[in-house]
Formats: structure tokens, C-alpha cells, sequence
């Protein structure tokens, strides 16, 4: 397991579209990938938790991989999210 802190500062909120891109990737992948914050637990392999979850759009948050492949599947979802930065 491989935890990665992850600032949203600047982060544009998911939309249909960031929310499809994220989750599709990581389900390429057969990693567990979450992200954590404060009591939430969002499974990002899913885009209707990234769209129903209130994602806080500052502040930090850890993304948490589990798997064979999580070394590879947290590279992928961090160089995607920076994409989405404003």
C-alpha cells in the first residue's frame, strides 16, 4: 500500500467529464485506488462517488493505492489530476 498526499488548491471541480476521464483510468489499472479526506473515503474508481462525494476543492487529501499495480496506478491518477488544475 502507497499513500500520496495531494493538494486541490487550484483544482478545477470535477465535472461529467474530469469525473469519466479519472475513473476510467483507474480502473485500468487492478490496484485499489481511494481518496481520503477528513471521514470521507472516495473510491476513484468510481465516477458517480467522485461526482456525489463533496470533494473540498482546497486542501489536502490522501490518495491511497493497494494492489499489484499501485505504483503505476498512483502515477497515472496524479499527472491526470495536475491536468485539471487551473
Amino acid at each position: 500500500m502507497i499513500k500520496q498526499k495531494f493538494d486541490l488548491t487550484g483544482l478545477k471541480p470535477f465535472s461529467r467529464e474530469s469525473a469519466a476521464e479519472i475513473a476510467i483510468a483507474a480502473s485500468r489499472f487492478e490496484s485499489i485506488l481511494t481518496m481520503e479526506s477528513g471521514n470521507s473515503i472516495i473510491n476513484m474508481k468510481s465516477m458517480l462517488g467522485l461526482l456525489s462525494h463533496a470533494v473540498p476543492m482546497k486542501g489536502e487529501v490522501t490518495l491511497v493505492a493497494d494492489g499489484a499495480d499501485e505504483t503505476q496506478v498512483m502515477e497515472v491518477i496524479l499527472s491526470l489530476m495536475e491536468k485539471y488544475r487551473a
